[in-house]
């Protein structure tokens, strides 16, 4: 939900633009999260964000006389986890960047497949499903930690830490339902990668087990966020009305904690599997599980 920089092109000197491959505030590589197309071609959100005719990704830029390369941030964004064992999803990023910074009159799909097929090994139908699930990626993230409704800090969710989203301007009826949706649909996103993870076949089982675990952690993740979002939106509504849907918190709730039970499994499980988020904010201050925890004791106070 942040525009292109504008910056780019103008001036005299020229420029080189980096590019991150590990973003801090969507999992760090834990899970898939692909930028090349959204770096290379625009954003899905450029088409309401953006007016027509304004640059919108490195390929409307390729050709100005500032352009001079890109530096790609391989590894390393945020202070602290989450921590991976795997560098598949930084690697892919990586190497679309590159290879498209190398030579621009290449799309960002041929570099796509290059890799798929090259360093993965995949077939055709395969590399297919390894793009769509991708794709999905960026879509699946911008639904379950932002909104296309309202703008929302990313940040309340970075390195490994869960904030409690300031979400004030969606505790509307009509809002509230429009961002519960968002999360839904982004829930349903992570379990078609899922589905799409078990079909592809990779050419050894390390691969295999960490994309099948990655794309699990994704949507544990943000199943966890969209529990969140029903429980701390379910609340500031109940602000307003002076009445609290205690059997829908309450639901919630449960379903909070048995996601965070699932993914503690998951990683008991898998070697493979990154650390895990807390339900802290940034600098060990409370966050979401504090918040969750003040709508544990409503609904308690609220039985007896």
């Amino acid at each position: 939900m942040t525009p292109f920089n504008p910056t780019l092109g103008l001036g005299r000197h020229r420029q080189i633009v980096e590019v991150q491959c590990q973003r801090e505030a969507y999992g760090k590589g834990a899970h898939p999260y692909y930028v090349g197309d959204g770096v290379i071609n625009g954003w899905e959100e450029y088409g309401t964000l953006m007016k027509p005719g304004e640059p919108k990704g490195l390929r409307d830029i390729v050709n100005n006389t500032n352009f001079a390369g890109v530096w790609t941030w391989s590894r390393g964004g945020g202070w602290e986890g989450p921590y991976i064992t795997n560098e598949l999803w930084c690697a892919l990023n990586a190497y679309v960047m590159a290879q498209y910074a190398g030579n621009p009159q290449r799309s960002e799909a041929e570099i796509f497949d290059e890799f798929a097929r090259q360093q993965l090994g995949l077939s055709g139908s395969d590399a297919a499903r390894f793009r769509e699930l991708n794709l999905l990626s960026a879509a699946a993230v911008l639904r379950g930690q932002c909104s296309l409704l309202q703008p929302v800090d990313l940040w309340w969710a970075r390195d490994d830490f869960m904030a409690a989203p300031q979400l004030g301007a969606f505790a509307t009826s009509n809002l509230a339902g429009g961002a519960l949706a968002e999360k839904a649909e982004a829930v349903g996103m992570w379990k078609k990668m899922e589905t799409l993870a078990r079909e592809i076949h990779f050419a050894d089982a390390a691969t295999q087990d960490f994309v099948e675990t990655s794309c699990a952690y994704g949507r544990i993740k943000y199943s966890i966020i969209e529990q969140g979002w029903t429980i701390l939106l379910c609340g500031a509504m109940g602000d307003k009305a002076g009445q609290y849907d205690v059997g829908r918190l309450t639901v919630a709730i449960a379903r909070y904690d048995a996601l965070w039970q699932e993914w503690r499994a998951l990683k008991a499980a898998h070697p493979s599997c990154a650390t895990l988020y807390k339900d802290e904010a940034f600098g060990d201050k409370p966050g979401l599980g504090a918040a969750v925890d003040h709508w544990r004791k409503v609904c308690e106070s609220a039985k007896k």
